[in-house]
């Protein structure tokens, strides 16, 4: 009876420690326990130009003009015929302007496309966005110990995910930059030790970004500069399938 009676006192005590907990919110020793949530912003910058068509694109679109020369014959060949037959005059194709073909003419003979290629791509400059025009393009900061990462923030009592991202990000660059979160939902999460971080994207339109402070360095890379780059995080198969 005696060790049933400490039972039930330990079970009581355990119970009420954890009412508090839950109405006083955690402890030190809890959240060390099970961890910090942290919420990163992966800021994106779209491709700017047209990436450069694919082999096989290229041999299917040349196989459909010469399947498409063929029948645009054909139905010449048809039309004279039964023009012929039913001796009826059918009406006349559609025709494009003169005046207008020629000042098409003339602007495509002023045209001149830009450079795909940047004096930044030939100097590896990634502290610009004026660089590899036809991929995406990820920032980076690097923190005091010289390791990569997305920017990121702890997620304060009762803060929704995408909430912390804005104010996040809103501390870093300012309100004069032009972004946008394509959803509320994270694009991919990890777990390092007991914390866990949320990714969420952030697609980058205009403006001129102001880094933070604490920021040491940062850096515009690509998709395969990730896989080579010096991340803080030791789960970089997540980071490479998320972007």
């Amino acid at each position: 009876i005696f060790f049933r009676i400490m039972f039930f006192r330990g079970a009581a005590r355990c119970a009420a420690r954890a009412a508090r907990c839950s109405l006083a919110g955690p402890s030190r020793s809890c959240r060390a326990q099970r961890g910090i949530a942290y919420v990163a912003y992966v800021l994106m910058r779209v491709p700017t130009v047209i990436p450069e068509v694919h082999p096989i694109e290229r041999e299917f679109v040349k196989m459909w003009k010469e399947e498409k020369d063929y029948y645009a014959r054909s139905d010449d060949l048809l039309y004279t015929q039964c023009q012929k037959h039913f001796k009826k005059d059918f009406p006349e194709p559609l025709s494009v302007d003169i005046p207008e073909m020629q000042a098409r003419s003339i602007v495509l003979q002023r045209f001149k496309p830009a450079k795909r290629i940047t004096p930044h791509d030939m100097t590896d400059n990634r502290r610009t966005l004026n660089r590899a025009l036809a991929q995406k393009l990820y920032y980076t900061v690097q923190n005091a110990n010289g390791k990569w990462c997305f920017p990121f923030t702890e997620l304060q009592k009762g803060e929704l995910v995408h909430a912390a991202a804005k104010r996040k990000l809103e501390e870093d660059i300012g309100e004069d930059v032009n972004v946008y979160f394509p959803s509320n939902c994270p694009m991919a999460h990890m777990t390092e030790g007991n914390d866990t971080y949320f990714f969420m994207n952030c697609i980058y339109v205009l403006g001129r970004i102001k880094n933070a402070p604490e920021v040491k360095d940062f850096a515009w890379i690509t998709n395969k500069e990730a896989r080579k780059w010096d991340w803080m995080w030791a789960e970089k198969q997540v980071l490479q399938e998320m972007l």
